[in-house]
């Protein structure tokens, strides 16, 4: 019996599975959200993306491996320059594989909240 019991551990342990469901749209724009943050504090992108970002938009695509795209696009900056958009890629589980800033993106006005 302990033997039947330790092989069904053995083979449940060394199988390969992924417990894990796959990241849905939603949990992809909180993740950019925080590599947002992790990329400022790491001072590889501008620090105004934490505060000038308009919209967050999150695309399926089935590129390998390659799950989703993601567009942070930035309100346009009160001295008059161009917006800022930041492209991520994300894999099929969340994990970020890259990013690249974009200048010229189109954006509207900053409400200028506070």
């Amino acid at each position: 019996m302990k033997t039947t019991i330790f092989a069904a551990i053995a083979l449940l342990l060394s199988a390969n599975v992924s417990w894990a469901a796959p990241a849905s749209k939603a949990k992809v724009a909180e993740l950019t959200a925080h590599r947002i943050d992790r990329l400022v504090a790491l001072n590889k992108i501008d620090a105004s993306f934490l505060n000038r970002v308009e919209k967050i938009e999150v695309t399926a695509v089935s590129q390998n491996p390659i799950a989703f795209k993601v567009r942070a696009s930035q309100t346009q900056p009160e001295n008059g320059s161009q917006p800022m958009q930041l492209d991520l890629s994300f894999d099929k589980d969340g994990k970020a594989l890259s990013y690249q800033v974009v200048a010229g993106g189109n954006a509207g006005p900053d409400p200028q909240w506070p």
